[in-house]
């Protein structure tokens, strides 16, 4: 899908972080949902198309990912700091696991194994229309 540019704009989003435990192990899922409008089209692909318009989510749930994991792993790997507030929330979610985790929080917070899903719905096209149509009235 490299055939021009599209901007997509976040109208609406959601975070859900779970802290999961298993064999006294912690890990934490992370899963963003939301809404996304078409903001910018210069492109000639048909964003009418089902199929364009699945790839294009597709892309855009993608992107947002890797985003938030490289500032996840930033926050773990350079900084050391729990800047999300993972730690508060295994507090207010787990406090007995929280209790075993707290002292050692700041050695144990870089290596916490985080997963990341990204479901975000483009809901909106806006004035998107036909990019064949843009042609003819352009001639």
């Amino acid at each position: 899908m490299n055939d021009g540019e599209i901007g997509i704009e976040l109208s609406e989003s959601k975070s859900d972080i779970e802290p999961k435990f298993q064999d006294d192990k912690l890990s934490i899922k992370v899963k963003i949902t939301g809404e996304a409008d078409v903001a910018e089209v210069n492109t000639k692909l048909n964003l009418m198309s089902s199929n364009v318009f699945t790839e294009l989510e597709k892309k855009t749930n993608n992107e947002i990912k890797d985003v938030v994991l490289k500032v996840i792993s930033s926050a773990q790997k350079e900084f050391k700091s729990d800047i999300f507030g993972f730690g508060e929330i295994v507090h207010q979610k787990n406090s007995k696991e929280w209790a075993k985790l707290k002292e050692s929080w700041r050695e144990s917070f870089p290596d916490v194994p985080v997963d990341v899903h990204v479901d975000i719905k483009i809901q909106r096209t806006g004035t998107i229309s036909d990019p064949f149509q843009n042609e003819l009235i352009k001639e």
